[in-house]
């Protein structure tokens, strides 16, 4: 949530970074991070806060079976756009792709999360994956909206509260949701219980 990295060019580099990590073409330079620690698989394994994580959606071998039982184990007083948040139960999913996601899968982020069959639980987490994936391999700010006829338009209903939806032409909301309070965007028609 700290610091940032940077793409550069191999040898333009316009600062000294805390990390770079060098390919034949590139640099990826990590400038100013709040905690940052090389850690080898055993190290890793005991660290207190990352053997609490859930599957990583960005590891391909994560089992996502085991994230939708981590989903369902919050009980049924969990919002739906809440839990997939929760990083101890799936690692990855940050406020943008909530709104994002849950938009796309016309699911209504106020719902327990039980309320999901597991089989669609699964897939909302596949489409998780996708998404992200698809942001890893791309330069450029976020998207989760890719039509060629409207290029600038990368997102669905993440901070487009007072806005019309794309789909439905309902003006756009934003809810507070969770312990933390963090926004979550929705479409009201598109995304009703």
């Amino acid at each position: 949530m700290y610091g940032s990295w940077r793409l550069h060019e191999r040898d333009h580099l316009a600062r000294a970074p805390k990390l770079a990590l060098h390919s034949a073409a590139h640099i990826a330079a990590c400038y100013q991070p709040k905690q940052l620690a090389i850690l080898g698989p055993r190290s890793l394994l005991r660290h207190p806060m990352l053997a609490r994580l859930g599957p990583d959606l960005l590891d391909p071998d994560a089992d996502l079976d085991d994230a939708v039982v981590r989903l369902r184990a919050l009980g049924d007083t969990v919002e739906l756009g809440d839990a997939i948040m929760r990083q101890s139960a799936v690692a990855g999913i940050g406020n943008v792709y909530k709104s994002e996601l849950l938009f796309l899968e016309r699911l209504s982020p106020f719902i327990p999360v039980t309320a999901l069959a597991p089989d669609r639980l699964r897939s909302v987490l596949e489409r998780a994956r996708s998404l992200m994936h698809a942001n890893v391999i791309t330069r450029g700010p976020r998207r989760t909206r890719f039509d060629p006829q409207q290029p600038r338009a990368r997102l669905w209903v993440y901070e487009r509260s007072g806005r019309p939806c794309a789909v439905c032409n309902t003006i756009l909301a934003m809810r507070r949701q969770g312990e933390l309070a963090r926004s979550t965007y929705f479409c009201p028609q598109c995304q009703a219980t």
